[in-house]
């Protein structure tokens, strides 16, 4: 299965983490009708790359904020995902 073609975007970034001090994380933007789920996405990527380069958080977004040149706003992805993981944590 070839997930390029169920995504319009996609982005990486790193999460801190008390134990390994940062994990990988990702925010993607599914195509209109593209039934995978997170746990889909994941393992796919989980069996192209090396273990601790393995996604552990993956989360489906409207749209990744980019500024106006074009360049991806990943501190505002890790601010996000930090912020949801307190909230669901609280």
């Amino acid at each position: 299965m070839n997930y390029t073609c169920l995504e319009l975007d996609r982005c990486a970034c790193r999460l801190p983490d008390e134990e390994a001090g940062e994990v990988p994380a990702s925010c993607v933007v599914r195509r209109r009708g593209a039934a995978e789920s997170e746990a889909d996405m994941m393992a796919y990527v989980a069996a192209r790359v090396a273990s601790y380069k393995k996604l552990r958080v993956l989360r489906f977004v409207d749209a990744i904020p980019k500024s106006v040149s074009g360049k991806i706003l990943r501190r505002q992805l890790r601010d996000e995902f930090v912020k949801k993981a307190k909230t669901a944590a609280a």
